[in-house]
């Protein structure tokens, strides 16, 4: 079943961020390595690898990506993806 978020409240949404090892700056960078996971209302990344960019809402994973958008799944070895977007 797919969650759908109207745009105006998705900006809105808090950014979850789990995995085996995590390290980064607050507000500035995070790096999950090992069963990472990045979620946001009907956004949820998946990969080995995850680095988040909070001021450019950029998301860039490496290793078994995983990629549900509002229902909509892709699969593949990297991504870099704007997750806003």
């Amino acid at each position: 079943m797919a969650e759908t978020i109207a745009p105006a409240e998705r900006g809105l949404r808090p950014s979850i961020v789990e995995g085996d090892r995590l390290g980064g700056r607050p507000d500035l960078e995070v790096t999950v390595e090992g069963n990472a996971t990045l979620r946001r209302g009907d956004t949820r990344i998946t990969a080995d690898r995850l680095e988040y960019r909070p001021p450019g809402d950029l998301a860039t994973t490496s290793g078994n990506v995983h990629l549900n958008q509002a229902g909509n799944v892709y699969e593949g070895p990297e991504l870099h993806l704007k997750v806003e977007s």
